[in-house]
């Protein structure tokens, strides 16, 4: 077999390789659902005001983080609802330093979804998550080896070990190139299969706020695209898309 006839102890470490990837992934996760107060934001908009208390708001709002120093400012909020011509902040957007705002108006929500303004530093960073999952990877392999040895003669080591070898390096390639390489492609390719960005059912855009800009004022403008794969009305960016205002004479 492909596993050189010591199948059952080599995969046995193996697996275990695996299994580590995916407690240190849960443990993550886990971890992820138990926080605490760190700070508090402490400047806000200078004249705008929700249950009377000033908005907070993308880029310009000032927070004070216990475990980091410097300035943070806050760096998501919501992609159509501008506050002093930049987005307005909501409870779940998260701060330069990864912090999240935990408060919020009970009684007045800002929709428009979410979008990242500014870089985001990540409790955990991505070459320390890199490092956990290709020493995971090792570590499964080694004790595989291990059981390989434990289980075979030492006359047989001689043949079966080169085999083992071999198959080992390649588990630990396939499964760094899996989690790395093969898995953002595939992720993408499976997301353009079931409805990203277009749903395959409908052949509607799933994405309706597709913003291109935005005039503050007492009678602010907004101006957004709309795309359907079903419409036929021909508009000035081509067949599918609708723009605001835009008008068609129909027999």
């Amino acid at each position: 077999t492909f596993t050189c006839g010591f199948g059952v102890a080599l995969l046995a470490g193996l697996a275990a390789g695996v299994g580590g990837s995916l407690l240190t992934a849960a443990g993550e996760a886990i971890g992820s659902m138990f926080s605490s107060p760190s700070g508090t934001i402490l400047t806000a908009s200078p004249n705008v005001y929700i249950n009377n208390r000033k908005a907070a708001h993308v880029e310009k709002s000032i927070g004070a983080c216990e475990k980091h120093p410097g300035p943070i400012r806050i760096a998501e909020g919501s992609t159509n609802v501008f506050i002093n011509s930049v987005a307005a902040a909501r409870k779940g957007d998260k701060l330069t330093c990864g912090a999240t705002i935990s408060s919020g108006s009970n009684n007045v929500f800002i929709g428009g979804g979410r979008y990242r303004y500014l870089p985001v530093d990540d409790e955990i960073p991505g070459w320390l998550r890199t490092t956990v999952d290709v020493l995971m990877a090792v570590a499964g392999a080694a004790g595989g080896i291990a059981q390989l040895i434990k289980a075979g003669t030492q006359a047989g080591m001689k043949a079966v070990l080169p085999c083992a070898m071999k198959f080992t390096a390649g588990f630990v390639a396939g499964e760094v190139g899996s989690r790395y390489v093969v898995e953002p492609v595939m992720r993408s390719a499976i997301g353009g299969l079931s409805g990203n960005p277009v749903d395959t059912t409908t052949g509607r855009k799933l994405i309706p706020d597709e913003i291109d800009f935005s005039l503050p004022g007492l009678m602010p403008i907004e101006w957004s695209r709309f795309y359907a794969s079903n419409l036929d009305v021909d508009s000035v960016l081509g067949k599918g898309w609708v723009l605001p205002w835009e008008q068609s004479l129909r027999k």
